[in-house]
C-alpha cells in the first residue's frame, strides 16, 4: 500500500537538513579554494529538496508551477555550484569574480530561472497541469525550453565529475582521498536526480531526489570529518606560502598569474589582485626578473633589482609545475639575499684581516719571542732556563698550531681536485717525513707494493697529520706507529695505531659535533685538518681510542680502471707541488 503523499512530501523536505547542516559547518572556510562550490552546491541540494517535497503537498496547480520555477533555481545552482567547487579543487586555488567571469557563470542559469518564471506568459518551460489518480498528486508537463535546460544541467554536472575524476586518478595522498570523496558524493545522487527510481512502488509519481541529496550529504558529512574535505585546500599550505619571507609566484602555461603570497604581494605591491594578470606587467618594475621568468626553461640564478631606489640581492628559482606527467605552469620563488651577502663580505673581510694577522705580526712575534726564550735557556741556569725552554717550546707549538688553522682554512677554501693517487708511496713519504724529525719512535709499516684510491691532492697531509700525532702525542719510552692498508667493498681502508694514552673525549666530542665549545676546546688541530681532507675525498674517518692507544682509520673510495692515464706516479713538478702542500704543519 502506497504511502499518504503528505507523508512522503514532509520526509522529502525533512531530509533537506543534513545539506542545511554542511552550510553552517562550511561558512568559516569561504576563503579556501573551493569552499565557496561547496556551500552553493548543498545550498542548492537543500533548495530542491524542500520543493520537491512541497511539491508533494500542494492542491493548487498555479503553485505547483511555482515550485516547479524554484526548482529550475535550485537545479541550476546545485549544477553551477558542483562545477564551480571542481574548477577551484583541480586548479588548487580561488577563482577570482571578476564581473565578466560572473556573466559567464550566471548567463544560462539566470537566463533559465527568467524564462521559469514567466512561464504563464510563454509556456515554453511547463506546460499542462494534472492531477495523478488515485493519490491526487499535480504533475507539470514539461515544455520545449525544459529539454535545453536539462542538457545544459547535464552536460555542467557530469563535464565537472569527469574532469574530477581525471584529477583524482593522477593524484595521490590526501589530495586523491578528498577527490574520492567528492566525487562519490556526487555520484550517489545522479541515479535519484535523473529520476531513476520514479516508479518506486512506496512512491508513484514522487521525485526521490531528496534522497539522492541525502545520501550525498552523508557521504560529504564523512568526508568533511575525515578528510578535511570544507578546507579544500589545505591550511598549511596557505599558511606555509603565506608565513614565507620569500616570493612566491606561480603562473600558468600562458604566463598568467594564478597565485601569490603575502611576500610577493609586498614586492610586487599588487594590493591583493595579482591573480588574472600577464606575467610580464606584474614584472614590469623588474625587467630583468621579467626576463629571466619569462625564458619558458627552469632557472635558479642570483639578480640584482633596485627596490624602493635600494639595490637588493635576489636568488631566483623558476621550476615547473607538473600533475600525472603534464606541466601545469610554473613556480617563481625570489629569495632575499641581501642580508646574506652584505654578512658574508663582512666576514670575508674579517676572515682577511685576521688570517694576515695570524700570518704576519702573531707568527713573527711567536718568532721573536722564541729567539729571545732560546737565548736565555742559553745564558742561565737552574729554574730560569727551565721556564725559557717553557716558553720556546710553547711559541713552537703555537706557532704549528696557527700553520696547521691556515691549513684548514684552505683546504675548505680552494676547490681541490679528486684524482687517482697511488696510496703506499704517500705513506711512506708521510712515515720518511716524520721520522726524520723524531728518530726514536718505532714504525712498523707493511704495505703492499701499489694501492689506488681517487681522492683529493691534500691526501698526503692528512697521512702526514695521523703519523705525526700517533708519535709526538705518545709519552712512552719507545713510541711505536702501526700503518696498515686493505680493500673492502670498492674502498680503501688505511689504519695508522699507536700505543699512547688516546685521544682525550672532549677532543673527539668536539669533531663530531663539527663546533668549537667554550668547556671543550679542541687542542688538536691536526684532527680537523684530517677530517676536512678525507670528507673532501667521499671519505670518512674514525677514531678508535682507548688506554691502549688509538686507532684511525681512512676509508677512501678506491680508484677504478676507467682512466689509467691518471694513475701515474707523479712528475717531478707535480711531486714537487703535492710535497709543498704536504709539508709538516
Amino acid at each position: 500500500m502506497a504511502a499518504p503523499t503528505e507523508l512522503i512530501g514532509g520526509v522529502l523536505a525533512f531530509l533537506s537538513i543534513p545539506a542545511a547542516a554542511l552550510v553552517v559547518l562550511a561558512r568559516n572556510n569561504l576563503t579556501r579554494p573551493g569552499a565557496r562550490g561547496f556551500v552553493i552546491t548543498v545550498v542548492g541540494w537543500a533548495g530542491w529538496s524542500i520543493v520537491v517535497g512541497l511539491r508533494l503537498i500542494v492542491e493548487s496547480a498555479a503553485l505547483a508551477r511555482t515550485l516547479n520555477s524554484f526548482a529550475v533555481v535550485f537545479l541550476s545552482t546545485t549544477v553551477l555550484g558542483w562545477a564551480f567547487l571542481v574548477a577551484e579543487y583541480v586548479r588548487g586555488r580561488r577563482i577570482e569574480l571578476t564581473r565578466r567571469r560572473l556573466a559567464a557563470w550566471l548567463a544560462i542559469p539566470v537566463g533559465l530561472s527568467i524564462v521559469a518564471f514567466t512561464n504563464p506568459a510563454h509556456s515554453l518551460i511547463w506546460g499542462e497541469a494534472t492531477r495523478t489518480a488515485p493519490h491526487g498528486t499535480i504533475d507539470v508537463a514539461h515544455g520545449p525550453a525544459f529539454t535545453v535546460a536539462a542538457a545544459y544541467w547535464f552536460l555542467l554536472s557530469e563535464g565537472a565529475a569527469l574532469w574530477l575524476a581525471r584529477d583524482v586518478l593522477r593524484s595521490g595522498g590526501l589530495s586523491r582521498r578528498q577527490g574520492i570523496a567528492l566525487l562519490i558524493g556526487h555520484l550517489v545522487t545522479v541515479p535519484f536526480a535523473y529520476d531513476v527510481f520514479g516508479a518506486f512502488p512506496l512512491a508513484p509519481h514522487a521525485d526521490l531526489s531528496p534522497v539522492g541529496f541525502f545520501l550525498g550529504s552523508v557521504v560529504w558529512w564523512a568526508a568533511l570529518f575525515r578528510y578535511g574535505t570544507v578546507e579544500l585546500a589545505p591550511i598549511v599550505r596557505e599558511a606555509t606560502l603565506d608565513e614565507m619571507r620569500d616570493a612566491v609566484v606561480a603562473l600558468d602555461n600562458d604566463d598568467v598569474v594564478v597565485d601569490v603570497n603575502s611576500a610577493a604581494s609586498e614586492l610586487f605591491r599588487t594590493d591583493g589582485d595579482a591573480v588574472g594578470r600577464p606575467a610580464r606587467r606584474l614584472f614590469a618594475e623588474f625587467e630583468p626578473l621579467a626576463d629571466c621568468v619569462l625564458d619558458d626553461r627552469p632557472v635558479e640564478t642570483p639578480l640584482t633589482l633596485l627596490v624602493d631606489g635600494d639595490r637588493r640581492h635576489f636568488q631566483v628559482t623558476v621550476s615547473p609545475v607538473t600533475a600525472g606527467g603534464v606541466t601545469r605552469g610554473r613556480l617563481v620563488v625570489i629569495r632575499d639575499v641581501t642580508e646574506l651577502i652584505h654578512r658574508e663580505k663582512e666576514l670575508a673581510t674579517a676572515k682577511q684581516v685576521l688570517s694576515r694577522v695570524f700570518r704576519h705580526d702573531i707568527r713573527n712575534d711567536l718568532t721573536v719571542i722564541r729567539g729571545y726564550a732560546e737565548l736565555i735557556a742559553e745564558r742561565t741556569a737552574g729554574e730560569t732556563a727551565r721556564m725559557a725552554r717553557t716558553i720556546s717550546e710553547t711559541t713552537e707549538e703555537l706557532a704549528a698550531t696557527a700553520n696547521k688553522a691556515r691549513r684548514i682554512e684552505r683546504t675548505l677554501e680552494e676547490p681541490t681536485e679528486a684524482i687517482d693517487l697511488e696510496v703506499t708511496s704517500l705513506l711512506e713519504s708521510s712515515v720518511e717525513s716524520v721520522r726524520a724529525c723524531h728518530p726514536d719512535a718505532t714504525y712498523d709499516v707493511d704495505l703492499p707494493a701499489e694501492l689506488w684510491v681517487h681522492a683529493s691532492t691534500d691526501l698526503e697531509a692528512a697521512f702526514r697529520n695521523a703519523v705525526e700525532n700517533a708519535v709526538v702525542h705518545n709519552d712512552g719510552q719507545d713510541p711505536t706507529v702501526r700503518i696498515r692498508t686493505r680493500q673492502q667493498n670498492g674502498r680503501v681502508v688505511v689504519t695508522v695505531a699507536d700505543d699512547g694514552p688516546g685521544i682525550p673525549d672532549e677532543e673527539l666530542e668536539v669533531l663530531e659535533r663539527r663546533e668549537e665549545a667554550p668547556l671543550s676546546h679542541a687542542s688538536g688541530v691536526g684532527l680537523w685538518l684530517m677530517t676536512a681532507i678525507v670528507e673532501r675525498s667521499d671519505g670518512d674517518v674514525a677514531f678508535d681510542t682507548g688506554a691502549d692507544g688509538t686507532a684511525v682509520t681512512f676509508c677512501l673510495p678506491a680508484a677504478t680502471d676507467r682512466d689509467r692515464s691518471e694513475r701515474e706516479r707523479p712528475s717531478d713538478e707535480t711531486a714537487a707541488d703535492q710535497s709543498d702542500r704536504a709539508e709538516p704543519v
